[in-house]
């Protein structure tokens, strides 16, 4: 309730000054969330009961379930075949879904390029199920194998194939590389990494500081 009450003011000064707030899922819990703000729905059991009733009941909200949206976890975890697929359906045609979206959190995640490979191609198949999935995933898979020379024209660095469709060996490689990256996690060093992944893509943007 405390939590709620705090969420309520905040949003209440938010929509005064003409803004539009939106939260996490978890601001559902108390039962006081205004139906003007949008919930960004990432995690609510497998079943998604809370999200359900608050769309239900005019809640717009904006879909982005961990798993699979999640980029910063790897292809072996979090697929593109797996996002492509993802099915809720009582959410995936409501009305009041605004969109897809994959988040992509930095806190393991060392350079600019990897952030790149994080995203492309997989976030392709968000875009699809923004733009309406109309085929199977062979069909989608074929077209972002053609996809990749167009990023390469751009030169956008990418996933090859073989990590973001990886088969189950690479994918277990992935699996143990990332929570041995997660488990040695160590918070000053992190902040170091986040000052100089800043300056990084500083440069990388052509900025001075």
């Amino acid at each position: 309730q405390l939590q709620g009450f705090f969420t309520k003011k905040v949003t209440e000064m938010l929509a005064s000054l003409g803004k539009t707030p939106i939260v996490w899922n978890e601001s559902l819990n108390s039962g006081m969330l205004d139906k003007s703000t949008i919930v960004q729905y990432w995690n609510d059991g497998k079943k998604a009961l809370n999200v359900k009733k608050a769309a239900r009941e005019g809640q717009r909200f904006i879909m982005s379930p961990c798993p699979p949206f999640y980029l910063d976890y790897p292809s072996g975890m979090h697929s593109i075949k797996k996002i492509y697929n993802f099915e809720k359906e009582e959410l995936s045609t409501s009305p009041n879904l605004l969109g897809f979206e994959t988040p992509l959190w930095t806190e393991h995640i060392a350079s600019w390029e990897k952030i790149q490979k994080h995203t492309f191609p997989r976030v392709l198949a968000t875009a699809q199920l923004g733009w309406g999935k109309q085929e199977d995933f062979s069909s989608f898979k074929d077209r972002v194998l053609h996809a990749l020379s167009i990023l390469d024209f751009y030169e956008i660095i990418h996933e090859s194939k073989k990590d973001f469709l990886p088969n189950p060996l690479r994918a277990i490689k992935h699996f143990f590389s990332f929570s041995s990256n997660f488990l040695k996690g160590n918070p000053l060093e992190s902040l170091k990494r986040a000052i100089e992944n800043d300056k990084e893509m500083r440069r990388a943007r052509g900025e001075k500081r």
